[in-house]
């Protein structure tokens, strides 16, 4: 830690101490480090605690070289990118977001690029699709955080036989033959189809695809053109299955609230399937203890014919500020941002959340390889997470939305929701 700090700060041509005014209390632990920083950070929900404890631990380990006074504040990383663009002049010194809001960041100048150094130490610690998440155009930006980003399948094994798990049919099936056994009382499937992150698992299934190109500087500027081919034969095949859910009655359709959440298995009207997340394992393991089941997604069926669902496979990310004019409080944040995201911090993460790591080591670790619910994930056939314009969620929330509207097997009608999706790209591109 000590030569990476002194080539580092070194590079920057450090002439004297540099110290930021400091809120100290009684005592002050950092009085004696030779670079001192008030700093804001960003981290999601529940992490406050270990994250300051992980900065505690950076600023005793590197010899009292450098020395951060962090307020650390929980956001959730789905709205992080907002909360900055909105405010730059609020933005923390470092956040954490999700893996859909770089080109975001980087279009409003809201990220510092890390050094070349840097870059080839993440590039040899974390996986591909990590770097891959991490980069904008042929630039990286930010540090990988974890490789966890995707959706798979909890259901209740009183309900659902691990045979029926394996369909949207046997899933919709086995709700339908409760609900005749249990007159009165009522079984769900929870899937939060009014999302176009979940909808999009559908047209990926059939072979469809949407791969958007996009600049170093962040603008979308490349019509998908024939790289977006939810309008065609497969994503029509995708709009029938997608349909088929969407109206049967044993699907949780609720407009006054999110659905597909683990609490769902605890509704008045339970879920007896949800799909979700690593972020909900706990809930659900809480919800139906023993009777818990997790799979990989399902399957559907269009013609006779049968298609794997698929998740995307999505990041999250720790950003650093651009400091303009301090070029060795920038460098003092480069090795903290590492720090954060080392191989170390990444496994205490696991530890105390279930979060899956990018790095290799993490991937390879005994334990996490055996986590039933990373092992769900790495089991559902999953999409590598690109880069979309914001809007392009939405689009494809509407689009689900005219699905449903359509009458069942309309196929007329469910091309013209397709049609209609593909006209509205070109409004998304930076002009």
């Amino acid at each position: 830690m000590k030569k990476i700090i002194a080539a580092l700060l070194g590079a920057v041509m450090i002439t004297g101490t540099t110290a930021a005014l400091v809120g100290c209390g009684e005592e002050d632990e950092g009085k004696n480090a030779k670079y001192r920083y008030n700093i804001t950070v960003w981290v999601g929900e529940d992490t406050k605690t270990l994250t300051q404890k992980l900065i505690t631990d950076f600023n005793k380990s590197n010899g009292q070289s450098i020395w951060f006074y962090a307020k650390v504040n929980e956001v959730t990383e789905s709205k992080a990118a907002g909360d900055v663009t909105n405010k730059p002049e609020d933005a923390p010194e470092i956040f954490c977001f999700a893996q859909d809001q770089i080109a975001r960041l980087v279009n409003s100048r809201l990220l510092a690029p890390p050094a070349q150094s840097v870059v080839d130490s993440l590039t040899e610690i974390n996986t591909a699709t990590a770097m891959n998440a991490a980069t904008v155009g042929s630039t990286v930006y930010a540090y990988p955080l974890t490789e966890d980003n995707g959706y798979f399948l909890y259901y209740d094994k009183r309900v659902i036989s691990d045979e029926q798990a394996g369909s949207v049919e046997g899933i919709l099936d086995a709700c339908s033959e409760y609900e005749s056994s249990h007159p009165g009382e009522k079984r769900y499937f929870s899937f939060d189809l009014k999302g176009g992150w979940y909808v999009s698992s559908f047209f990926y299934g059939a072979g469809a695809k949407s791969d958007w190109a996009v600049t170093d500087q962040g603008k979308f500027t490349t019509l998908p053109g024939e790289n977006d081919t939810f309008n065609s034969d497969k994503g029509l095949i995708a709009a029938q299955g997608l349909q088929k859910v969407l109206k049967h009655k044993s699907y949780l359709d609720d407009d006054t609230k999110d659905t597909g959440k683990a609490s769902d298995f605890n509704a008045a009207s339970p879920a007896a399937a949800v799909v979700s997340g690593i972020w909900d394992y706990k809930a659900a393991k809480n919800a139906l203890g023993n009777n818990l089941g997790v799979a990989k997604l399902p399957t559907y069926t269009v013609d006779e014919t049968e298609h794997q669902l698929k998740s995307f496979l999505g990041c999250k990310l720790l950003g650093v500020s651009p400091q303009e004019g301090d070029a060795n409080k920038a460098a003092a944040l480069t090795l903290l941002a590492q720090y954060l995201t080392n191989e170390d911090s990444q496994m205490a993460r696991y530890n105390s959340f279930g979060w899956g790591p990018s790095t290799k080591s993490g991937q390879n670790n005994a334990t996490v390889k055996a986590d039933v619910a990373l092992s769900a994930l790495k089991e559902t056939a999953t999409v590598p997470q690109g880069q979309y314009p914001a809007d392009w969620w939405n689009k494809v929330k509407v689009l689900s939305g005219s699905v449903k509207d359509a009458a069942t097997g309309d196929l007329q009608a469910l091309q013209k929701a397709l049609s209609d999706y593909a006209d509205g790209l070109r409004s998304l591109l930076d002009k």
